[in-house]
């Protein structure tokens, strides 16, 4: 899932993607090798960093992303972290 959030970050630009992981690691001592354990803790420090309108784009970016690296159907309603868990569900069951 990491590698999700990684290109729909990356979708808006290499230059963007890699200040907003500097800016998670010394804000909220958060490195990028720490996401996949830490999820919930990176999904509401992106959503601080970005604002509600910057994180719903890349929260969207991110699902779509999902969607089609696990072929899994998610709702147009469902947030990111519902998304992962589902995701997780489906791949730890």
């Amino acid at each position: 899932m990491v590698e999700c959030i990684d290109r729909a970050l990356a979708s808006l630009g290499a230059g963007v993607r890699e200040a907003l992981y500097y800016h998670i690691r010394q804000s909220y001592d958060l490195p990028k090798v720490e996401f996949q354990k830490r999820y919930d803790e990176f999904v509401l420090d992106l959503e601080k960093t970005l604002g509600k309108t910057g994180f719903h784009v890349v929260e969207r970016l991110t699902i779509s992303e999902m969607r089609s690296s696990f072929g899994l159907e998610f709702s147009e309603q469902l947030t990111l972290p519902q998304a992962i868990r589902k995701a997780k569900g489906h791949f730890l069951s």
